[in-house]
């Protein structure tokens, strides 16, 4: 499988990907690690996650270091403060990239209890061209423009309209979701209306940060669902990838064991060379590196993408092979910074998809963890629910931060919020008060731990990722931890299963 590289328009998307908000400030130095390598400064990750599905907006902040040579994580942020370093460009309709505040600070509250879980209605997947339905920054997508205040929600039309979700039908939706220009530390959390807040987040943010995560969420009654500020004031993106509901002309999700199709400082899946400026490169994502994604028959794959040491304040794009790039962003990202971001996409009519890169150079990484076809598990929308937090919890594993070199074994399903049956999870994952750079695998028990990473954090960092993983022997996945000391916070959102 070939990569080509070639020069594209520079339309630059105004949102990108969300993250979990753990309450902390960022630091601008983000250490990061990639598998098969030793943790170092600034090092690129090693994307491996699993989301599937797509993760809800249950996430609290939490600060977590970057590894340097392993996969990059999912996480779900658990509110405390974490350090937010450099501004990271963000896309914008003009083509201007503008640079947004990271954030500093995040919720402080830290969900302790574990609530039941209340599935929702069944659904297969419709993976969608990214449409924005939000922007406060220009509207008029979703509501008029202007900043989000302190202590304030917003409602947003989610269905029907030019984005291709129908008007009825629909169980949740899945939608790249940015936080730009915030004044304050703060996180962000998205849930459905009619609903109260849950103890969670998606993305933490701060002053000087572009802040993006992938994001499952339960629809309301109504078609829309909220979108909540804790602290000062920030732009919402949100860009729609697709939708679940009801069975009739959809698709359905295989989980795989997560496995590495592209690696640019390797020469894996494309030549052994950064994607330079207003660039795309093709990747095949179908038949490939035993990945276990079938040759044909499949309407999107799950990649968790990284991006490792770029040269310039930029974001990336992910979309399918014979579509027009949207305006739109995976993933935001500063110079020497490692970031990873779990993406559903769209396989074009050749079984590849394109990455965009819009300035300077960048490495990146794809770890596949699942996909999505005729065959397979439906979706079951979860009202979020805390199943793990070392901080705290009795729930999960025994209170206590993850040493280096260290694995622990989380239930995720067979418990209040899983059911036994159930094969795929999705989860929000967080990493918080880190003490070095490093990097979060999870993976199902029983497998190999893969060349493959979640969530790469530096000191002192609160980083939220969504995470689809395999349900592994005994209903458990582990978690493994490369250097330094962490706490790990997990969500669950949703599940895969009959």
């Amino acid at each position: 499988m070939t990569a080509t590289a070639t020069a594209t328009g520079s339309a630059t998307p105004t949102a990108s990907p969300t993250r979990n908000p753990t309450a902390t400030a960022v630091s601008s130095t983000t250490a990061s690690a990639t598998p098969g390598g030793t943790a170092t400064a600034t090092a690129t990750p090693t994307s491996t996650s699993t989301p599937a599905g797509s993760s809800t907006t249950t996430a609290t902040p939490t600060p977590t270091p970057t590894p340097t040579a392993t996969p990059t994580p999912t996480a779900t942020p658990t509110p405390t403060r974490t350090p937010t370093p450099a501004a990271t460009a963000t896309p914008t309709p003009s083509g201007i990239v503008s640079s947004t505040p990271t954030p500093t600070a995040t919720p402080t509250a830290t969900p302790t209890a574990t609530a039941t879980a209340t599935p929702s209605a069944n659904g297969s997947y419709h993976p969608l061209a990214p449409y924005r339905v939000l922007d406060t920054r220009f509207g008029p997508q979703g509501v008029p423009a202007g900043i989000l205040g302190p202590n304030s929600e917003i409602g947003v039309d989610v269905t029907g309209g030019p984005s291709g979700v129908p008007a009825t039908g629909v169980s949740a939706v899945v939608m790249n979701m940015t936080g730009t220009q915030a004044s304050a530390g703060t996180y962000l959390t998205v849930f459905p209306s009619g609903e109260s807040p849950p103890l969670a987040s998606n993305i933490n943010l701060g002053p000087g940060r572009d802040v993006a995560n992938l994001v499952t969420v339960k629809v309301g009654s109504d078609g829309d669902v909220m979108v909540y500020n804790a602290n000062g004031q920030t732009h919402v993106i949100l860009d729609v990838v697709g939708w679940y509901g009801g069975t009739l002309g959809g698709s359905l999700f295989n989980g795989l064991s997560p496995t590495r199709i592209l690696d640019t400082r390797t020469g894996t899946g494309a030549p052994a060379a950064k994607v330079g400026p207003d660039t795309t490169i093709d990747v095949d994502v179908t038949n490939t590196y035993n990945s276990g994604v079938p040759a044909a028959g499949v309407a999107a794959v799950v990649v968790n993408a990284t991006v490792n040491a770029p040269t310039s304040s930029s974001y990336l794009t992910v979309y399918p092979s014979d579509s027009s790039r949207p305006l739109a962003s995976n993933l935001n990202f500063v110079p020497a910074q490692t970031v990873p971001n779990l993406v559903i996409v769209k396989v074009g009519g050749d079984g590849k998809v394109k990455v965009y890169n819009n300035s300077g150079s960048t490495d990146v990484i794809f770890d596949v963890v699942g996909w999505y076809g005729a065959s397979g598990d439906q979706f079951h929308a979860l009202t979020p629910v805390r199943i793990l937090d070392t901080r705290s919890s009795p729930q999960g594993a025994p209170p206590g931060p993850v040493g280096p070199n260290t694995e622990i074994t989380a239930v995720v399903a067979g418990g209040s919020a899983v059911p036994s049956g159930a094969s795929s999870v999705i989860i929000n994952t967080t990493v918080t008060q880190g003490t070095a750079p490093s990097y979060l695998t999870v993976y199902p028990a029983g497998l190999p731990r893969p060349l493959a990473s979640n969530l790469n954090f530096g000191p002192a960092q609160d980083i939220p990722n969504l995470v689809i993983v395999k349900v592994g022997s005994g209903g458990n996945a582990k978690i493994y931890n490369n250097n330094g000391q962490v706490h790990v916070i997990l969500d669950a959102v949703g599940y895969f299963g009959p």
